[in-house]
C-alpha cells in the first residue's frame, strides 16, 4: 500500500490551489473559450511527453536493475543497498513519470470526450459551467506539469552537484592517498 507523506503546508498549497483553479474557473468562464487555450493545451502534451521521457530515460539509465525487476516478480536487491538520498531520487523521478502520465491520460481523456459532450443539449444546457470545470482542469494539468519541469530541473542539478562532490572528493582523496574514504584505519594497516 502506498503512504502518501503530506505536511500540512503542503495541503495548504494544494488546496489554496485548488481555490484559485476554481475562482479563475469561475471568472473567466464567459471571457476565454476552450478553444483559446490550444496553444496551452499543446505546450502541455509536448511538455508532459517530453518530461515523460527524459524521467523514463533517467530511471533506465541510472537504475537498470530495477527497470529489469518490473517485468519480472523478483526485487532489485540493489536498491536495498541505496542511501536515502538516492532512494528519495528515485521516488522523486518515479513520481515525476506518474504525475506526467497523469497530465498526458487527462488530456487524452479530455480531448475523447468534448466533441461529444459538446454536441449534447446538456453541454448547450450548461455550458458556462462545462467551461468553467474546462478551464479549472487546464490550470490544473499545466501547475501539476510545471512540477513536474521543476523535478526534472531541480535531479539534474542535484545530480551535477552529486557528481560534482564525488569528483572533488576523489582528487581529495587521491590527494591525501585515501583509498577507503569511509574506512581511513584501512589505509593506515596497510602502510
Amino acid at each position: 500500500m502506498i503512504k502518501l507523506d503530506i505536511s500540512k503546508p503542503k495541503i495548504f498549497l494544494l488546496l489554496g490551489l485548488l481555490a484559485a483553479n476554481t475562482i479563475i474557473g469561475v471568472i473567466f468562464n464567459n471571457r476565454i473559450e476552450i478553444a483559446d487555450l490550444s496553444t496551452l493545451i499543446s505546450l502541455l502534451q509536448n511538455t508532459s511527453a517530453m518530461v515523460f521521457a527524459i524521467s523514463g530515460i533517467w530511471i533506465a539509465y541510472l537504475y537498470p536493475k530495477a527497470i529489469a525487476s518490473l517485468v519480472s516478480d523478483q526485487i532489485d536487491k540493489s536498491l536495498e543497498q541505496r542511501s536515502d538520498e538516492e532512494i528519495g531520487r528515485i521516488k522523486l523521478i518515479v513520481g515525476i513519470v506518474i504525475m506526467s502520465g497523469l497530465v498526458m491520460a487527462g488530456l487524452i481523456i479530455a480531448s475523447g470526450i468534448a466533441p461529444f459532450l459538446g454536441s449534447t443539449n446538456f453541454y448547450n444546457d450548461n455550458a458556462t459551467i462545462f467551461n468553467s470545470v474546462g478551464i479549472f482542469f487546464i490550470i490544473s494539468l499545466s501547475e501539476i506539469q510545471l512540477f513536474c519541469i521543476y523535478g526534472v530541473l531541480a535531479s539534474c542539478v542535484s545530480f551535477i552537484i552529486n557528481l560534482q562532490n564525488h569528483k572533488q572528493s576523489n582528487k581529495l582523496n587521491k590527494k591525501f592517498g585515501v583509498t577507503h574514504p569511509l574506512h581511513p584505519k584501512q589505509d593506515r594497516k596497510k602502510n
